[in-house]
């Protein structure tokens, strides 16, 4: 059904599934040191990294290594009163210095369960799933969490023990110019030079966690068509659905996310580029929106070059005629290729609508505070939240300088082209740009959301009401407040009535995107229940948040430029340094402020080579010899898309080369971020930190041509520790292997 290296398989079924091709390919591993619910393994080691991202415990102290990227957001916070983290990176010399985060977390699954048989019979008597896994789940403690997922469209379900900590503090981590070198310029592209990784340490009752199993080091390095596995929780991918709901997402679903993020992104650009101080304040938030941004581009311009489309028409093509030699599974599963673009239109739609409302007004930050106002779920929402000093603090931090410009368009965009698709009764009668100009006035000059004299003069006037309730036991009172408050912001502040309308469409949005989904879910299942006929059950589940496993190879490609095929800058492996330029587009939406190599790394590749002990019984030698080239010889060499190679002669005077990043074809997804490159033996040679532009379809299609996914070599990381942090106390705690 696929290409060797094509797959995220499920850890427990790896032993019937893909072993032996595993070890075709050069895996020594068997089953249960991969998977096992008794005994220690590797899957141990890998942790879900909040909800989006993957780590892995590489020290038996709780270290854990991801990306730089999947954290930054937390780094950019613990910049807040004057540090200069981002400038100049962070290496904790002791546990004391260590930065906690909050809502960072850790979560470790333990074990995992078939449990498809119970939850179908279940199902046939009639349970809604909610009650089908309260029921299956039921032994949950405050140790450990049980949770049931689906799997191919509902036709396999798995229950998941995990263990989830929530202090996790900041270990180490390198400048963002060396972590994410090159920006959005080389964001989702090969080659790469980016030191995109990050230490964490994990806590529990205040004590580092010792976990089942921690990875081990292989620094002997990585070359063409070595055997690699990467173990993580990808997001989510759809690979098994028609040529027709492809185009949707490609052609319409797509570029109104595009749309919506070139909005909010372009003010941001213009506002970080101001000064370092501003640059840092809104880094995080435009390196997350941005991230995606560049994602869906590359998408539209892999599609155009693939053939997925007629892939898919293919595969197609044989299921049904499969279905026309049976009359029995004609009759079964008809509905499930004869209606499945009809349903998938209608889901596209509904969930195209529900994307513009949702990223292109609720996410705004302007509607932040009033948002907060209409929410009622949790303490401390609704009206109550205008009480507190949370109130007054978000909108002290609020930005207009920043937030007026992304109003103002995505109002004005609203207005001019997508009235047909979202209905606010606070926009419709603004006929012209002039009439919406007078509403952003009224938004931005006298709400009490958009200043905070305004709003401390608000808060001052409602908690002198609010006094009248406190001896009221019957609640009713607080309701009359309640209700007086939100019909004066009614009358009184258009920024309330205008989020009031958005969250009111965004609920008869979400009504009839569920609606779509159910009846597109139902085709679904018998789509994907056919093709586990045709294929006898050998095929993966798309991605949804859960531990898979893939595995392929170092693996160099060619892409095709202007008509002609080229192979990349050192195909597979990264060497040298980094080009140094602040050449960008001119008319680009995204930005690209990291084209320097700082002048500490510049010098310490000028010194002579060192070794330093990990391990008493191996020395790691990370340094380009100086005899190799000069530095300004490596730039010009560079500058010009030339490979920058160093001498690999077996003479004991010649050392490793200086590798950066290599790329393995590993098929991987959102969620993979972090996940932890293994070698045949499993022991960590990399850290996975991207794909190509060519690679990007993978989530619907995966081509093993041009597929890779782009990795941090591990003696770059180490390099980085030891001689750029001069963290000898972390590195002490890796265990390094020959």
């Amino acid at each position: 059904m696929g290409f060797a290296a094509e797959g995220l398989w499920i850890p427990m079924l790896v032993e019937q599934q893909i072993l032996p091709d595993m070890q075709a390919q050069g895996c020594k591993l068997t089953a249960e040191q991969i998977y096992s619910a008794e005994k220690a393994c590797l899957t141990n080691a890998v942790v879900q990294i909040g909800s989006g991202c993957t780590g892995s415990f590489v020290s038996h102290e709780g270290l854990v290594l991801t990306n730089y990227h999947c954290v930054e957001s937390h780094i950019s916070k613990a910049c807040e009163g004057g540090k200069e983290y981002l400038k100049n990176g962070f290496f904790a010399k002791s546990k004391g210095e260590e930065i906690p985060t909050t809502r960072l977390s850790a979560t470790m699954m333990v074990a995992m369960f078939d449990v498809t048989d119970r939850v179908l019979d279940l199902k046939k008597s009639g349970l809604k799933m909610k009650q089908i896994t309260d029921s299956i789940t039921k032994d949950s403690t405050k140790e450990f969490r049980y949770s049931i997922e689906e799997f191919f469209a509902g036709n396999q379900f798995f229950m998941f023990k995990t263990k989830t900590y929530t202090d996790v503090r900041l270990v180490a981590f390198m400048p963002a110019d060396i972590a994410q070198f090159g920006g959005n310029a080389d964001n989702w592209s090969w080659p790469r030079s980016s030191a995109d990784f990050a230490l964490l340490r994990v806590y529990e009752n205040n004590e580092p966690v010792q976990p089942r199993k921690s990875l081990e080091i292989n620094t002997k390095g990585v070359k063409e068509d070595d055997f690699t596995m990467v173990i993580g929780y990808p997001a989510e991918t759809k690979m098994y659905g028609s040529a027709g709901e492809l185009s949707m997402i490609i052609n319409e679903l797509n570029p109104a996310q595009i749309a919506m993020r070139d909005i909010r992104l372009r003010p941001i650009c213009l506002y970080m580029d101001k000064d370092e101080k501003k640059y840092q304040e809104v880094y995080a938030q435009y390196s997350s929106l941005s991230n995606y941004y560049v994602k869906w581009l590359s998408e539209g311009e892999a599609y155009k070059n693939s053939l997925a489309d007629l892939a898919r028409r293919e595969r197609d093509a044989n299921l049904e005629y499969w279905l026309e030699k049976n009359d029995s599974l004609k009759e079964q599963y008809k509905d499930a290729f004869f209606l499945y673009d009809n349903y998938a239109e209608s889901y596209y739609a509904a969930y195209r609508k529900l994307v513009v409302c949702m990223e292109g007004l609720w996410r705004m930050k302007t509607l932040l505070p009033s948002s907060i106002v209409l929410s009622t779920d949790g303490p401390g929402m609704g009206t109550s939240f205008l009480r507190g000093e949370k109130f007054l603090d978000i909108v002290k931090k609020y930005n207009p300088e920043l937030e007026r410009s992304a109003f103002m368009s995505m109002g004005v965009l609203l207005i001019m082209q997508d009235k047909e698709h979202i209905s606010l009764p606070s926009l419709q009668n603004l006929k012209t740009l002039e009439d919406f100009a007078k509403f952003e006035d009224s938004v931005f000059n006298k709400s009490v959301f958009t200043n905070y004299d305004r709003a401390k003069k608000f808060q001052k006037k409602i908690n002198k009401k609010w006094k009248y309730t406190e001896k009221d036991t019957t609640g009713v009172m607080e309701g009359i407040w309640d209700l007086d408050v939100r019909q004066y912001l009614k009358n009184n502040d258009a920024l309330f009535r205008f989020t009031q309308d958005v969250w009111i469409e965004l609920q008869t949005l979400y009504t009839e995107y569920e609606m779509a989904k159910q009846m597109f879910d139902s085709v679904s299942y018998l789509r994907q229940k056919a093709l586990l006929e045709y294929t006898h059950g050998a095929m993966f589940p798309d991605a949804n948040n859960t531990m898979r496993i893939s595995y392929g190879t170092v693996k160099s490609y060619t892409k095709k430029k202007g008509g002609a095929v080229y192979v990349p800058d050192n195909p597979y492996l990264r060497r040298g340094i980094p080009r140094d330029t602040k050449v960008e587009p001119a008319d680009s939406v995204v930005h690209y402020p990291y084209y320097t190599t700082p002048e500490r790394l510049v010098n310490m590749t000028q010194e002579k080579p060192r070794e330093y002990k990990a391990n008493d019984d191996f020395q790691v030698m990370l340094m380009i010899e100086d005899a190799v080239e000069s530095i300004a010889k490596i730039y010009e060499k560079a500058l010009n898309g030339d490979s920058v190679v160093v001498s690999q002669d077996a003479n004991t005077d010649n050392y490793e080369p200086f590798v950066l990043n290599f790329i393995t074809t590993c098929q991987t997804s959102g969620g993979n971020s972090g996940s932890p490159v293994l070698d045949a033996n499993g022991y960590l040679v990399g850290l996975n930190f991207d794909r190509n532009k060519e690679g990007t379809l993978s989530d619907y299609y995966y081509d093993e041509t041009v597929c890779r996914n782009i990795c941090v070599d591990i003696r770059y990381i180490l390099f980085c520790l030891e001689q750029y942090g001069k963290a000898d106390n972390i590195v002490k705690e890796l265990t390094i292997l020959q």
